[in-house]
């Protein structure tokens, strides 16, 4: 396990020790985290990250092109977004309040 990215686990472990089908990749992160297993160095690393992808969705003008002419704007956009980068919720809350507290009238989030 020692060799598993931050928020990973081999696929025996769900499947031998979790008695479950290995998680989507997107959503094994918050799944983790969800369920506490998450190591202090694992949890610390992925928090970095979801504020990096948090803080990208949260930019003026942010948009998202998903395919040739389909392309998300604003809200749809960032929320889309923050669930691609599997934020849990727990955490997602805690962003936005940060974020809303330091930018007063802006209801961006995700």
């Amino acid at each position: 396990m020692a060799q598993q990215s931050a928020g990973r686990r081999p696929p025996e472990l769900w499947e031998y020790e979790k008695h479950r089908d290995a998680p989507d990749r997107e959503d094994e992160a918050a799944l983790l985290y969800e369920m506490g297993e998450l190591t202090k160095a694992e949890l610390d690393q992925l928090i970095q990250e979801w504020r990096h992808e948090f803080d990208r969705a949260n930019k003026p003008n942010f948009f998202l092109l998903l395919s040739p002419g389909k392309i998300l704007e604003g809200e749809e956009a960032r929320r889309w977004h923050c669930k691609w980068a599997g934020i849990p919720d727990e955490i997602l809350k805690h962003f936005e309040s940060e974020h809303k507290a330091l930018t007063p009238g802006n209801e961006l989030g995700c």
